[in-house]
């Protein structure tokens, strides 16, 4: 009998420490203390059981809220990618430095890096959905009919007010169930109005009459509203200008799209080099052929990102994209935020616009020098 009692014991004993390790804090545990080729079977244990998956559901759901197709599965893994190779230097950090700050919830942590590895590819890729989103979130932060927080999983959850923050969200299957019905509001298109945005918002709620997640909200209305990513060209304009079309056919043939690519990297390159208050003048009002916000093709074409735009425009990243949403601003608005009359503004842009005429005009004679050379 005490035999068998001690062998029990023994099992109970190696049944716990196996539930230990498949928790991922435990077996990053391990991980950091064991020596090769423990190490190694252990991290791979620790990405395959625990964070890609995760990361892989993250990833999926962040793109497809955020207008993705569910064909879009190269970029899904490009970014799962880039998660992983982020979160495997820092555990290989963690375990060659074990002074470092250790990861207590390795779940949370591995959510959140793919959260933000999201954000900053789709922040460059779909800013016109981006800016929409920023509108929303605006909107219902200063609606008292809305109620906003964060779930469980730090998830952006948003509802009506009356409803209180006790009903749990609509789950993705019944939003695809209620996709099937097609949500249509005849204010929709008019939806620019920040009055408008917040009635389209209260129907779209008492619509699937319960919470829902901010990304999910933000999918369906940015559809319902016609919010797309045009793409777009720059063409020379009057002498001193510089107009940015847009490219109706999606079907441009690569050598001419790198030519544009080209064009666009230099012409941000001369923009850089203008003094401030010129830079302000022309990209805050910049507008294309139909009187639109142009300045974000420059992230749009991938020529620049967010960041450094806000960079040189001498702002702070939050005020930026506050200050993002209201473009293209006009002259008096321009004028109040420098301090100069409306006329110093229009001289400002007009001696920008000649300055890059004149040194846009020098790199295209170079370049077809050279072009000739050869």
């Amino acid at each position: 009998m005490m035999h068998s009692k001690s062998r029990d014991t023994a099992e109970d004993s190696a049944q716990r420490l196996e539930r230990n390790e498949s928790t991922p804090e435990s077996l990053l545990q391990s991980f950091l203390t064991a020596g090769d080729p423990d190490a190694a079977t252990l991290l791979e244990r620790l990405l395959q059981e625990h964070a890609q998956p995760l990361i892989r559901d993250v990833v999926k759901f962040k793109v497809l809220s955020f207008g993705g197709s569910r064909q879009s599965s190269a970029e899904q893994q490009d970014i799962c990618h880039d998660v992983i190779a982020q979160l495997l230097a820092r555990l290989r950090e963690m375990k060659a430095n074990p002074g470092l700050p250790s990861i207590d919830n390795f779940r949370g942590y591995v959510a959140t890096s793919a959260y933000n590895a999201c954000y900053r590819h789709l922040r460059a890729k779909h800013p016109m959905r981006w800016r929409f989103k920023n509108r929303v979130r605006y909107a219902l932060n200063r609606d008292p009919r809305f109620l906003v927080w964060h779930d469980p999983s730090d998830q952006i959850v948003c509802g009506l007010a009356v409803w209180g923050r006790s009903i749990s969200p609509l789950s993705e299957a019944s939003l695809s169930r209620l996709y099937a019905e097609e949500f249509s509001y005849r204010g929709a298109r008019a939806a620019g109005d920040p009055a408008n945005l917040a009635e389209l918002i209260e129907e779209f709620l008492r619509w699937c009459g319960r919470p829902v997640l901010l990304d999910s909200l933000v999918g369906t209305l940015a559809e319902t509203c016609g919010v797309v990513e045009p793409q777009w060209v720059a063409v020379p304009d009057e002498p001193g200008g510089i107009k940015p079309e847009s490219l109706r056919d999606p079907s441009l043939d690569p050598a001419r799209s790198l030519v544009q690519k080209t064009y666009l990297g230099r012409l941000w390159h001369e923009i850089c080099e203008l003094p401030l208050n010129q830079r302000l003048a022309l990209l805050l009002n910049m507008r294309d052929g139909s009187g639109s916000e142009a300045a974000m093709l420059f992230a749009q074409t991938g020529t620049t990102n967010l960041q450094e735009f806000a960079d040189i425009l001498n702002l702070g990243f939050d005020d930026f994209l506050e200050l993002w949403n209201r473009l293209p601003l006009d002259d008096n608005t321009i004028s109040e935020r420098l301090g100069l009359t409306r006329q110093q503004v229009i001289n400002l842009r007009k001696s920008a616009r000649e300055r890059l005429a004149r040194r846009m005009g020098a790199w295209e004679g170079n370049r077809e020098k050279a072009a000739t050379a050869r």
